[in-house]
């Protein structure tokens, strides 16, 4: 294909015409529809019968299959496959700070919903993820977020022709009550895990040697491993045990006044889990009778 084309033009519905001399020709497809891969130039003769035969059917499309050429007299019919070649997408799972987490467990589905096996899965490192995946629209589908993270909720996503991503829907409200933070650039996407800091329901029982409520003790907790600051919960105790909602993190047991009769128990720090399980991580000093405090955890 040198010099200028003899003739050119955009395909329609219909067959294209032209009126050429008998001779030897090239057939160059400059630029494929969407959605459909561009054949490599064929070499054709225009026979003086006014027939068409292809001398040189080309090379091997982007596919590495050969063009598919039919001619019928003279007419020449020349098929453009369907451009379903996979692109280079990356996906890049990131905390609020922007950092690449760990744990991760991902699955991409083909279509807009999560029905049958996943195309793709792999558990999130410390380095962005590639696949290669082609044109079309796919789910991202977060199983299991990272311990400390909330995972985000389905979004849907659409592999250009250019390889290029565009996300088609950000998916429901997390369980925070908040939208998904997406972002994509070029063929990258990037999905920002929020730090779960989800209250979770913790119950303080207060009991005397006989294991039943006591009624009276002034109970202070703090953030934290120290009593410094306010507490953000502070109550006195009754008959039933309290419930409070903590987010997971460490915390101090105060007891700033036990009722008549009773001892009060030295600073108590416990950790409230991710899973909604507390840990008592210091049973604190001994009390005023030289012993230990008798604390017991249970979920």
């Amino acid at each position: 294909i040198t010099g200028a084309p003899v003739e050119k033009w955009t395909s329609g519905t219909t067959p294209k015409e032209l009126n050429l001399a008998p001779g030897t020709y090239v057939f160059h497809e400059e630029a494929a529809p969407e959605g459909l891969l561009k054949v490599t130039d064929i070499t054709f003769k225009v026979n003086y019968d006014g027939t068409v035969t292809v001398t040189n059917i080309g090379e091997k499309d982007a596919k590495g299959e050969s063009n598919t050429v039919v001619t019928d007299g003279a007419k020449i019919t020349i098929t453009d496959k369907t451009d379903d070649l996979p692109r280079k997408i990356t996906f890049s799972k990131v905390n609020l700070g922007g950092d690449e987490v760990e744990g991760a467990e991902v699955e991409i589905y083909k279509g807009d919903t999560i029905t049958g096996a996943p195309v793709e899965k792999w558990t999130s490192g410390t380095t962005p993820k590639e696949l290669d995946l082609a044109p079309g629209t796919y789910v991202f589908h977060e199983e299991a977020a990272p311990e400390g993270l909330l995972k985000v909720t389905d979004i849907t996503f659409k592999v250009n022709y250019d390889g290029t991503v565009t996300v088609t829907n950000i998916g429901e409200k997390d369980a925070k009550g908040e939208m998904n933070t997406v972002v994509t650039d070029g063929a990258k996407i990037t999905i920002t895990d929020k730090t779960d800091d989800l209250p979770r329901k913790i119950t303080f029982s207060k009991v005397n040697l006989g294991g039943d409520e006591v009624e009276g003790a002034e109970v202070e907790i703090y953030k934290g491993d120290t009593i410094t600051g306010a507490p953000v919960e502070k109550w006195t105790s009754g008959t039933t045990p309290k419930e409070l909602n903590l987010a997971p993190g460490t915390y101090v047991f105060h007891e700033e006044a036990a009722p008549e009769g009773l001892l009060k128990v030295t600073d108590i720090t416990f950790k409230v889990n991710y899973d909604g399980t507390v840990t008592v991580t210091n049973i604190g000093e001994k009390d005023a009778k030289g012993e230990s405090n008798t604390v017991v955890t249970d979920g």
